[in-house]
């Protein structure tokens, strides 16, 4: 072998080399915010689990409320009244979003053990707040 390709050899192996080494390092330092704690879901029955999908239609309709509220905001001929009535309606649709979640999260930690809910809402926690920094 010349000296040239076992140059470029080894310039492609250090970039290699380099590349793994810092994606393993990124993950694992980014690995605690990531890693979920066990799911707690085997305890719950199926009637709580009804009470999420609940959550998750109420959400979806929240959405799709909120795209017609900006839609009509973006339209040259829209009516402040109307405006006013459908922010009405989102407010109202979101305070009835979290007081649902709030009382699942009350009763799912009535199921949970001690453990079990010491680290699910410390995962919760922890998520809210990398997510409040991403933005």
């Amino acid at each position: 072998m010349t000296n040239r390709l076992k140059n470029i050899i080894l310039v492609c192996s250090l970039i290699f080399n380099i590349t793994f080494i810092t994606v393993f390092i990124q993950r694992s330092c980014t690995q605690e915010l990531e890693s979920r704690p066990p799911r707690p879901y085997r305890n719950i029955s199926e009637s709580k689990r009804r009470h999420f999908r609940e959550i998750h239609k109420m959400r979806s309709s929240y959405m799709e409320v909120k795209k017609e509220f900006l839609t009509e905001l973006g339209k040259t001929d829209y009516d402040k009244e109307d405006l006013e009535i459908m922010l009405e309606n989102l407010i109202d649709m979101q305070q009835e979003i979290e007081e649902k979640v709030g009382q699942n999260l009350i009763e799912l930690r009535q199921i949970l053990s001690d453990d079990e809910a010491e680290k699910l809402f410390e995962y919760m926690a922890k998520r809210t707040v990398h997510n409040r920094k991403r933005r």
